[in-house]
């Protein structure tokens, strides 16, 4: 059995498989809520933690630029993807183990991927904005 499957093509369903319905599926988002939260909070933090430590080790220690923000959120996806694959496993009853032995390369790169984009487009909504509302228009 593998655990923890990602695939970029069409799965199929076997016929005797149930499908999930509202029920099922809010239940499981309500008892995944803390989990995910305490995922994205540590993610946060560690983001800001890690960018203000290569603001130092660059000597740029004013304000937070381009090149820092974006080191610091392919950092922490790169941390965060086996935490994450034990949870989506775990999701699909699976072991800790049993999930991080069946991680893929390609699985680990997808998860790295989306949290880097997700932590990114965190980081820079608050700078971004900041200077949109800055924008003169005609």
């Amino acid at each position: 059995m593998i655990c923890f499957h990602l695939s970029f093509e069409k799965e199929r369903i076997p016929a005797n498989d149930p499908k999930m319905n509202f029920k099922k599926t809010f239940t499981g988002g309500i008892k995944a809520a803390p989990t995910i939260g305490i995922i994205v909070g540590t993610q946060m933090i560690a983001q800001s933690h890690t960018e203000k430590c290569l603001m130092k080790i660059t000597g740029k220690n004013d304000k937070p630029n381009f090149p820092s923000m974006l080191a610091s959120t392919i950092a922490v996806g790169i941390v965060s993807a086996p935490p994450l694959a034990v949870f989506n496993g775990q999701t699909m009853g699976c072991k800790a183990m049993e999930s991080l032995k069946s991680l893929s390369v390609r699985q680990a790169s997808a998860i790295v991927a989306g949290e880097t984009s997700f932590l990114f487009s965190l980081r820079i909504s608050d700078p971004l904005g900041k200077k949109m509302k800055t924008i003169k228009y005609f």
